[in-house]
């Protein structure tokens, strides 16, 4: 028997060393996986306990490929699921929730409280409406109400004004005696056919009640003295005497307006004399000259 590696010839001694190389070689191979032993030919199977699980081998690439195919996942029956057994088909009602409820209850409280504050949200859109609206009159009504800048009143819309910022409005009623505003055609018509009942500087008018003129006397001792009332005749000159018969008179009448006397300061050509004067119910009067003073041309 040659030794090891050296060579040596016949067919059957170099078949004995080709055998010993493929022993070695073989040791060096897998010899279980997970611990099983391959068969007489060294072979493990791989095999799938369920066909949701597949075994893929791949000569080519020397690999064995393990995978899931999920439409072929068991659906056998459970055992049990929250105290539902058989082919179980749960439900809101059989999953619990907080204290003794369970979902189902908690959808149910959730529906009817989200229906009130729909509810709620509608009458308050209702009702938010209707303020609007009515605000809305409100303001048209009160814009209405407002003025334009013009100069022609309107009775309905109360004190207008012009450009330069004049009031206007309507007349008062004839003799009116209320709150009503006046206006300056009102006031300025004279007469005693005027609507209103003012006094005024000129024109003839009749005036009731009694009437107090009172005025201090200024300059006394000076020779200056004031009087608290005087009737002035425009035509009259106290310095001239023109030949011409003038008189300022205080006329004294009846309810029907006829005279009954009075008091004339006449002016003559040469004197100026104070006469009282009565007349008689036939319309006849006397005059009484009360003083006269006579004048040198």
């Amino acid at each position: 028997m040659p030794r090891q590696d050296v060579p040596y010839g016949g067919a059957i001694c170099r078949l004995k060393e080709r055998i010993a190389e493929i022993w070695d070689k073989l040791d060096q191979k897998l010899h279980s996986i997970n611990g099983v032993e391959g068969d007489g030919a060294g072979n493990v199977d791989i095999v799938s306990g369920d066909a949701a699980v597949v075994i893929n081998n791949d000569q080519i690439g020397h690999r064995i490929e393990v995978s899931l195919d999920s439409s072929k996942l068991p659906a056998a029956a459970v055992s049990s699921v929250n105290g539902q057994t058989g082919a179980v088909g749960l439900d809101a009602a059989h999953i619990p929730s907080d204290g003794n409820f369970n979902v189902q209850t908690d959808i149910n409280w959730c529906k009817t409280t989200i229906n009130d504050c729909f509810d709620s949200i509608t009458t308050e859109q209702d009702d938010r409406k209707a303020a609007d609206d009515e605000l809305q009159t409100n303001i048209n009504a009160a814009r209405a109400s407002i003025p334009e800048m013009s100069a022609t009143p309107d009775p309905y819309k109360g004190v207008e004004r012009d450009a330069q910022g004049r009031a206007f409005a309507a007349d008062p009623a004839a003799g009116a005696t209320d709150k009503t505003l006046v206006t300056a055609n009102w006031v300025s018509q004279t007469g005693d056919s005027a609507p209103n009942n003012v006094a005024h500087r000129n024109g003839s008018e009749t005036i009731d009640g009694d009437k107090r003129f009172t005025r201090l006397l200024i300059g006394r001792g000076t020779g200056q003295y004031y009087t608290n009332f005087w009737l002035q005749n425009m035509s009259i000159d106290r310095s001239v005497y023109d030949g011409t018969r003038k008189e300022i008179q205080i006329s004294f009448r009846d309810m029907n307006g006829q005279v009954l006397g009075g008091l004339m300061l006449v002016r003559k050509t040469a004197s100026t004399e104070i006469v009282a004067r009565v007349f008689r119910k036939d319309g006849t009067y006397v005059d009484t000259t009360l003083i006269s003073v006579t004048e040198t041309p």
